[in-house]
């Protein structure tokens, strides 16, 4: 359970990554969000389209990891004493998981107006709303950076397992 857990926070870290930089593609370097004058509205809405499709792997891979690590949590509660990386890890993640779940909302929400909607161009109101106040709401984007910062550091304790004792008694 716990590869799980780490392989579908892998998956879920590396699909966001991707998302971020499908959706930032759109906008003009170090500009206020001004589109790029060179993409055509179909190269932009494809890039909106990619962004809405690709959350579909990174949501369900979030969802594992939210099922997987409350999973976990309750079924080596005792264990986890003893292996304080899991234990941060599961913190780190469940700490985060309302913010993420929102995110997984407005996900929905971007891709029912894309597919049941109709929604075929950026300055629709509703995707360009999306678009725009999810990367200018300070408060959003402090929480994705965080959330981003504790999937690396779940990841980084998978490796090294700091704080585990199981190994330390063992060799004593």
């Amino acid at each position: 359970m716990v590869n799980l857990f780490f392989i579908a926070l892998v998956i879920w870290l590396g699909g966001n990554l991707i998302r971020v930089s499908l959706i930032y593609d759109l906008y003009e370097p170090f500009s206020n969000f001004i589109l790029k004058s060179n993409y055509t509205k179909e190269i932009q809405i494809q890039n909106i389209y990619l962004y809405s499709n690709s959350a579909l792997y990174t949501n369900i891979s979030y969802l594992i990891v939210l099922i997987s690590s409350l999973f976990l949590f309750f079924n080596k509660l005792k264990e986890l004493k003893l292996r304080g990386w899991l234990f941060m890890s599961l913190i780190l993640i469940l700490l985060l998981s309302p913010f993420e779940l929102y995110n997984i909302y407005c996900d929905y929400q971007l891709y029912y107006v894309l597919q049941w909607e109709g929604g075929v161009d950026y300055f629709d109101g509703n995707i360009q709303r999306y678009c725009i106040d999810k990367f200018t709401n300070q408060f959003q984007r402090s929480l994705g950076v965080l959330s981003y910062l504790s999937g690396f550091t779940s990841i980084i304790l998978f490796v090294w397992k700091p704080m585990d004792k199981i190994n330390q008694i063992e060799e004593i």
